[in-house]
């Protein structure tokens, strides 16, 4: 292979294979079985302003990922975790004086780098060595739970998605099953609030 030709692929190994595609709009369904139960109380959440819509992911040493419709995202998958236990499921821009109330303040997906995978490519005299990261998400999260509109509890936590990959196709699946995990303890910290 000629020089040439080798910094033509190379080069376009690296400027369209490292184009990421936005992460749009997904829907986690946590596995909450052996935590159900029914509360006979109405379940209103709402969004703080900290929680956007649209923002980029920024990790040292990796591309930015885009993400979109995160609070839509985040409605459909708060909304599977909790419509079986409760009357009801609404959300709204105020606190409920009547249930209970989730006001989700802090909702930060980031990414954890697991471990590191070396590539070499080239000829002797020129060597290419290419970094990939296996990455989880990683999800941080505050919510103020509410009672009759009285203060009783706040839920500051971080997790970890379970699933982790080393290709940047799969982010958003990685993304999504961190959200379910996030859903999945924040059941487990609310069901049991009466």
């Amino acid at each position: 292979m000629t020089k040439k030709l080798f910094l033509i692929l190379t080069f376009s190994i690296i400027f369209f294979g490292c184009a990421l595609p936005k992460i749009y709009y997904f829907e986690a369904k946590p596995f909450i079985e052996a935590y159900k139960e029914k509360v006979n109380k109405n379940l209103t959440i709402n969004f703080g302003e900290a929680v956007k819509d649209s923002f980029a992911i920024k990790t040292a040493g990796l591309k930015d990922r885009d993400i979109r419709q995160f609070r839509k995202s985040l409605e459909s998958s708060l909304k599977n975790t909790f419509e079986g236990s409760y009357n009801s499921v609404n959300f709204s821009n105020t606190t409920n004086k009547d249930g209970i109330s989730l006001l989700i303040v802090k909702m930060e997906p980031n990414w954890v780098k697991k471990t590191i995978q070396n590539t070499v490519i080239g000829t002797t005299n020129n060597v290419q060595t290419y970094t990939k990261y296996e990455l989880a998400a990683n999800i941080s999260y505050q919510v103020i739970v509410y009672s009759n509109g009285n203060k009783i509890k706040v839920i500051d936590k971080e997790v970890l998605s379970d699933k982790s990959t080393f290709k940047a196709k799969e982010d958003p699946e990685i993304l999504m099953d961190g959200i379910k995990v996030m859903c999945q303890e924040l059941y487990k910290e609310v069901i049991n609030i009466k």
